[in-house]
């Protein structure tokens, strides 16, 4: 991490939460209809995903839905395939996810391991990405919720 952290801030990038997580997935699984709370850098390790998501995803989301959580379900809502944005990821191929973006992620082999580098917080020369200011106006204004938000949907 330490590479990648020194990577950022010389290129004036803060942030106050970055650490890697570890997917793993067989064949036929599919992640659940969601937004993240983070950005992410998305390494196809092993195997192949397909991450899918909108052309134009505030069309189908808003921020501040995607900040209530209004995307959490079992599958994504019924919309047109010219709409779609889907990629498939082979393993050394990288991805960028915003946050608060609605997605799923569908397995295609066998096995397939991705490792993610959350960003939380993330800001480029003091500027912070829309949906970024969308969750932290959320939680300026719900304090309460700031470290909990995560925890509304604890099923998924």
């Amino acid at each position: 991490m330490v590479p990648w952290r020194t990577h950022l801030s010389a290129r004036g990038f803060t942030w106050q939460r970055l650490a890697p997580i570890l997917f793993l997935s067989t064949k036929g699984a599919s992640s659940t209809y969601h937004s993240d709370n983070s950005h992410g850098l998305v390494w196809q390790v092993h195997g192949t995903k397909a991450f899918h998501s909108y052309l134009d995803p505030d069309k189908h989301l808003s921020a501040n839905a995607a900040v209530l959580g209004e995307t959490t379900g079992e599958e994504p809502p019924e919309h047109d395939e010219v709409d779609r944005r889907s990629v498939t990821m082979r393993p050394g191929e990288q991805l960028w996810s915003h946050a608060l973006t609605p997605r799923w992620d569908t397995t295609e082999t066998s096995l397939a391991m991705s490792v993610t580098l959350a960003h939380g917080g993330l800001c480029h020369q003091g500027r912070f990405s829309e949906r970024e200011l969308a969750l932290r106006a959320y939680w300026d204004e719900n304090p309460a919720e700031a470290w909990t938000h995560d925890l509304h949907n604890v099923r998924y």
